[in-house]
């Protein structure tokens, strides 16, 4: 069989057996987890360098920016289930939703619930440390 025709019978394989092959994947990773820990931080050890400058032209990129903010909302207790919707709302937002001034002047925040994790609102660092949002939200 030349190279082409087993490619696509690989492919066809695959796609007719793919809960198979993920259940057999499965078992394995559960039994040899020490041995592939193992190699990984091999790997990690040996690439440490190449693997921090690839991290860090990464982290430059439009979505290496993106994944580092939802990540930085995660840990601060963002759980709204949309967050790339949110995500291009923070992004696209050019004024505070409270006080209207325009965020070249101001740090912009994307302001949650700490109770409940939910998305409120896109402010500017003054709106988002004060309570004066909370008059405004209460209107609205």
């Amino acid at each position: 069989m030349d190279k082409e025709k087993r490619k696509e019978y690989n492919k066809k394989y695959r796609q007719a057996n793919k809960e198979i092959i993920k259940e057999y994947n499965k078992k394995y990773h559960q039994a040899n987890i020490e041995r592939i820990n193992e190699k990984q931080r091999g790997y990690y050890q040996d690439n440490k360098e190449i693997l921090k400058e690839y991290r860090k032209e990464y982290y430059k990129t439009k979505n290496g920016k993106k994944s580092a903010t939802i990540s930085s909302w995660k840990i601060q207790g963002l759980t709204d289930t949309d967050l790339d919707y949110i995500y291009d709302l923070y992004k696209n937002t050019t004024n505070c939703w409270v006080c209207n001034h325009d965020f070249s002047e101001h740090f912009k925040c994307m302001d949650h619930d700490h109770e409940t994790g939910d998305f409120r609102q896109i402010l500017c660092n003054k709106c988002n440390c004060h309570d004066s949002w909370k008059k405004y939200s209460e209107i609205v």
